[in-house]
């Protein structure tokens, strides 16, 4: 399969397995966009995990770590990465539960392709914030809200 993001539609919203559809459904804001896909079985959480998304101009990603080692590249627009400002063709690694972030969209906001290490990682993370960490299980906590109703 060839997708070009940036002008086909049906490039988004796709996803390999049913228990990863939250990544791709629930969007942290209004104009997100996510693809997922799986370097292996998508029903082995031990399997790589690749991601796209397209954040909107303005909006931010907050502080954060995941459970394993990853890989980002810009591959469209602009992102402010702590206080330093990044475009296509820079990458961003990080280890396993270290944090970074926030990152901001630029004026036209980013697409980026996140490489996890492993399906675990990418639906595991934990946000850094003023109070302390706060770990969420986003694949639990959709499992949740549908077993709920609320989804």
């Amino acid at each position: 399969m060839y997708f070009q993001p940036q002008i086909d539609d049906d490039f988004w919203g796709q996803c390999p397995a049913e228990y990863l559809r939250c990544l791709v459904d629930q969007q942290l804001h209004e104009g997100m966009k996510t693809s997922v896909f799986v370097l292996g079985d998508p029903n082995d959480r031990n399997s790589t995990g690749v991601t796209v998304f397209h954040m909107p101009p303005g909006e931010s990603l907050p502080r954060h770590s995941h459970g394993c080692a990853r890989f980002e590249t810009i591959i469209q627009g602009t992102m402010n990465a702590e206080g330093r400002w990044l475009g296509a063709g820079d990458v961003m690694h990080s280890e396993a539960d270290v944090p970074y972030g926030p990152h901001t969209a630029g004026p036209d906001g980013y697409t980026v392709v996140e490489v996890f290490e492993n399906l675990t990682g990418m639906t595991q993370l934990t946000f850094h914030t003023s109070r302390g960490p706060v770990f969420v299980d986003i694949v639990a906590e959709w499992e949740k809200q549908k077993s709920s109703g609320g989804a």
